[in-house]
C-alpha cells in the first residue's frame, strides 16, 4: 500500500512539473530606443555603441542612435 502510494504521489508531482512549466509564459522582446544628450555625460552610451556592446549583450536597439543638443530637447519628447 505505501509503495502505491508512493508511486501515486511521484507521479503526481511529475504532472505538475511538466503541466506547470507549459504554462511559464515568454516575454517578447522589443527594440529599445536610446537618446542621448551630445555631451560628455553620455560617453558610455557613445563607447558602448561604438564597441557593439548593446549587441554583445543581446540588447535589441532601435536602428537610429539619437543624439540631441540637451536634456530639455529629450524631455519635450
Amino acid at each position: 500500500m505505501a509503495k502505491r502510494l508512493l508511486a501515486l504521489s511521484l507521479i503526481g508531482i511529475l504532472m505538475i512539473i511538466l503541466l506547470g512549466g507549459s504554462c511559464v509564459h515568454k516575454s517578447v522582446e522589443q527594440p529599445i530606443g536610446i537618446a542621448v544628450e551630445f555631451n560628455n555625460h553620455a560617453a558610455c552610451a557613445y563607447i558602448a555603441h561604438t564597441k557593439g556592446w548593446f549587441e554583445e549583450e543581446r540588447l535589441e536597439l532601435l536602428p537610429v542612435f539619437q543624439i540631441y543638443e540637451s536634456g530639455a530637447v529629450i524631455a519635450l519628447l
